[in-house]
């Protein structure tokens, strides 16, 4: 199998490298790894046979396509930040990081009662299943081989924590050093680019601004959305302004969502945040 010959890729972001394709950032250690540093990474831990290993080791936003030794490696990291999908066909595998990429090898278009069951039930669907047969992704924390007829998946990060018995204080001091040691890594990926931060009256964002200004960040613009008479909003101001960071309000009226909704723009993230999931 060669993979010019079976994927669609979508996301014009893939670096291809050699017969491979890579995308995103990972810190090894405090190390921040580009695509080409993390492609000789995938590669050093096939032929040493630790990806699990390596993997384990790396924090980041990052996938891969990587083919070497007759098989090919899908990738994710342990949020799936970019998704990966594979459909099994008579004679081949198709890649694609969109499912609508997929839609002509998939041999059967009923979709799956049960699967549908689940989508209904749960609004997403478990472990790497889709709603179609024999088409998968690759799930969070995990990676497949495809090796000629054969598939095999091998899960690295398992997210269900142990519980610690800590007190209060701990679980605070923990968690101070956690979410300062995140936000330098993500710092560490953004050079001197803008921030963008979404800014409503929930307590997520405004740790977001609020870090921002504790690290020192200058070129930040808030923005907020919604309804003009929502209290998030005034919420939303008050702290950009607190924080001295530049605030845009972005005000939803109903003819804005008609406008939306009759767009190419929303059908081409219906289809990205489906993905027949």
């Amino acid at each position: 199998m060669h993979l010019t010959n079976n994927m669609y890729l979508k996301r014009k972001s893939w670096k291809k490298i050699q017969d491979s394709f890579v995308i995103g950032y990972a810190f090894l250690e405090d190390r921040l790894l580009n695509e080409t540093e993390l492609y000789e990474g995938y590669i050093s831990a096939i032929k040493k046979e630790k990806m699990p290993d390596f993997l384990k080791q790396l924090n980041g936003s990052y996938a891969a396509i990587i083919q070497e030794n007759n098989s090919i490696y899908l990738i994710v990291d342990r949020l799936r930040s970019y998704p990966l999908l594979y459909s099994k066909g008579n004679t081949s595998y198709q890649i694609s990081d969109c499912a609508e990429g997929l839609t002509d090898t998939i041999q059967n278009k009923q979709m799956l009662e049960l699967s549908v069951a689940e989508l209904l039930a749960l609004g997403c669907l478990s472990d790497n299943k889709t709603l179609f047969e024999s088409t998968y992704t690759v799930e969070a924390g995990s990676f497949v081989r495809i090796q000629d007829d054969n598939c095999s998946v091998t899960t690295y990060f398992d997210h269900i924590y142990q519980k610690h018995a800590d007190d209060d204080n701990e679980i605070i001091k923990h968690s101070e050093t956690k979410i300062k040691n995140a936000f330098e890594r993500i710092l560490k990926t953004i050079g001197d680019r803008q921030v963008i931060i979404p800014l409503s009256g929930g307590y997520d964002s405004r740790l977001v601004a609020c870090m921002c200004k504790e690290l020192g960040l200058k070129n930040v613009l808030c923005y907020t959305y919604g309804k003009s008479d929502s209290w998030e909003v005034e919420i939303s101001k008050k702290v950009a302004q607190q924080l001295e960071y530049d605030w845009y309000f972005v005000e939803y009226t109903s003819e804005t969502w008609t406008h939306l909704l009759d767009s190419e723009d929303f059908l081409d993230y219906k289809k990205f945040a489906g993905n027949f999931k």
